[in-house]
């Protein structure tokens, strides 16, 4: 489900402004009643809203298995940090793309830049915790979660399945704590990318906002 919307996310949002550009209806829409805020908004609503559906389609698999296999119907908080985690991922993916548009003049320019991006947010984590634990001994795997909790696939690994009775409160995460914080990844993940989602949202309704300004001096 990461992996699809990793996929599919940026499509929709990576062409939300610089599609205007190329269609050369952006200077008719800066000049509206509506506000900049209202539009990039408005845009990164409409984005969001189809690759969410698009990617919850498929978590009928997970809640079939919640409700196949005993031994998840014994913690089905996991269930819930899953689903947290997919929209947390549908909304980091969504506001990238969107800030990629804005800063970039062509589609395909955005589509590069989005990808580049969430590789090295997503995937690239995850070579480095395999490269690190393969061929530096001496790093412990707590500094190597910390490297890790910007990908939402190492995210999902470090919610604990195995064991009988398992709680949030019982669950040894020695191994996936972060330094300093005391936070397991997947918990350090989900706090991690809502402010920055907010950060790049602000970013991009700044760059939209002075092409705004650009096309009321003229």
């Amino acid at each position: 489900m990461l992996t699809f919307n990793l996929l599919v996310g940026p499509v929709f949002s990576a062409g939300s402004i610089t599609q205007e550009r190329e269609r050369q209806t952006l200077n008719l829409l800066l000049t509206t009643l509506l506000r900049p805020f209202k539009i990039v908004f408005a845009k990164l609503l409409a984005a969001l809203r189809v690759s969410t559906v698009l990617t919850f389609l498929l978590t009928e698999q997970l809640l079939l298995a919640y409700i196949l296999i005993p031994e998840l119907r014994d913690r089905p908080w996991t269930l819930a940090v899953y689903l947290l985690i997919i929209a947390t991922t549908c909304l980091a993916t969504s506001t990238i793309g969107l800030l990629c548009s804005a800063l970039s003049r062509r589609t395909s320019v955005a589509m590069i830049l989005t990808y580049m991006a969430l590789l090295i947010l997503f995937v690239g984590p995850i070579g480095l915790r395999w490269y690190l634990q393969g061929f530096a001994g001496g790093i412990s795997e707590d500094r190597i979660a910390a490297l890790t909790v910007s990908s939402p696939f190492s995210a999902a690994f470090s919610i604990p399945m195995r064991g009988s009775q398992i709680s949030p409160a019982t669950v040894d995460m020695t191994m996936r704590i972060i330094p300093g914080l005391g936070l397991p990844v997947w918990a350090a993940f989900l706090c991690l990318y809502p402010p920055l989602c907010l950060l790049l949202f602000g970013a991009t309704y700044l760059a939209f906002r002075w092409r705004w300004w650009r096309a009321g001096g003229t």
